[in-house]
């Protein structure tokens, strides 16, 4: 899987393991790489993958997100996302007169 973030290409891995103490999920963004450990629950995968991006929008854009605040947008992301239909959205907002 792969995903542009700021016009950079990053692979997404399904691992067993980050190597770190306690994240399911982590970003490498000195190998455009973002790995999510397969044993957290499915439903929360998108989370976790939003939450690694707003970091790396965070570090990229120099925006100053603490961790609670990088949580805090990862989860109002995912629900923005996960409660709507953004192709009737993208379809309705560009037939609009």
């Amino acid at each position: 899987m792969k995903i542009k973030i700021l016009n950079r290409l990053h692979n997404i891995e399904i691992v067993e393991d980050v190597l770190t103490s306690c994240n399911a999920a982590i970003m490498r963004n000195n190998l455009n790489k973002i790995f999510i450990v397969n044993d957290i629950a499915k439903e929360l995968r998108l989370e976790y993958l939003l939450h690694e991006c707003v970091h790396n929008i965070n570090h990229q854009l120099n925006l100053g997100f603490d961790e609670a605040m990088t949580d805090r947008l990862a989860c109002g992301l995912t629900s923005l996302i996960k409660d709507n239909d953004w192709k009737k959205i993208e379809k309705e907002i560009l037939n609009a007169k």
